[in-house]
């Protein structure tokens, strides 16, 4: 199953990368309970993408890193432990099953779990990680 499918909007997704998102190498900065059934959820993107827009720049010139912003609806669950801990690269893991959605993250410091029934792009920004050659 690719990520990109799972995402509703996803036409600038296919894109910039023509084949899916590497989602083993991935930061996740920011999740935001926007009201009891909806989350603003960001991911950072280490990857070249397959094109690249014009007002980017060059690829670690102007930008290595590419943060897609998301919007979840129609949470069903939500569980985040030891969040203060998420200072590494993690592994996003997805599935379908029925009509839900599942996103986790089982790192040796910090957990994820996210079931909802739909992920909506919302936009993607770039910039320069410093720490890009450590990744």
């Amino acid at each position: 199953m690719n990520f990109i499918d799972l995402i509703e909007r996803n036409n600038f997704l296919k894109q910039i990368f023509k084949n899916d998102i590497r989602t083993d190498k991935i930061k996740i900065n920011r999740i935001e309970l926007v009201s009891p059934s909806r989350l603003n959820f960001d991911i950072q993107i280490f990857e070249k993408p397959d094109f690249i827009p014009e007002k980017w720049g060059q690829w670690n010139v102007g930008f290595n890193t590419i943060v897609i912003e998301l919007t979840i609806h129609s949470l069903f669950e939500v569980i985040i432990e030891n969040w203060q801990k998420n200072t590494s690269l993690v592994k996003l893991t997805y599935d379908k099953i029925g009509d839900k959605i599942e996103l986790r993250v089982s790192d040796p410091t910090w957990n994820l779990s996210i079931i909802a029934q739909l992920i909506v792009y919302q936009k993607c920004s770039v910039f320069i990680d410093t720490n890009f050659n450590n990744i």
